[in-house]
């Protein structure tokens, strides 16, 4: 058996028969594309946690400033998907362009930045 892209796969051709790929769980939180990308009005956004955790999903503009933040508190292990509404910290819309986003942890580590592109 060996491990092919996050799944286990046997050296064997499938038979029906026997283990099947299993999809191996992450060990930090894994942050996924956000849906629909461009967007207009909303986007959803999906976490993957391994284990039960406390995150802080942040949205920064292109020059790195602070446009959003939600405290995700104690969520349990599995997928989440949050909705982001185009919006700021106070409510108001947020300007067309380029917006990055990405979890910060308790322990100060942080996932990779993911692209998002807000069409007003």
């Amino acid at each position: 058996m060996v491990l092919v892209s996050g799944y286990f796969a046997s050296d064997d051709p499938p038979s029906g028969l026997g283990e099947s790929a299993v999809p191996l769980l992450p060990d930090t939180p894994q942050l996924g594309q956000n849906y629909p990308n461009p967007f207009n009005g909303a986007t959803v956004i999906t976490v993957h946690l391994a284990t039960a955790a406390s995150l802080q999903l942040q949205i920064v503009d292109v020059l790195g400033r602070a446009v959003y933040q939600e405290t995700l508190e104690a969520l349990p292990a599995g997928e989440h998907r949050f909705t982001w509404q185009g919006q700021n910290r106070l409510g108001k819309p947020v300007a067309s362009g380029l917006y990055y986003y990405f979890l910060a942890g308790q322990d100060g580590r942080v996932t990779p930045a993911k692209k998002m592109l807000y069409i007003r």
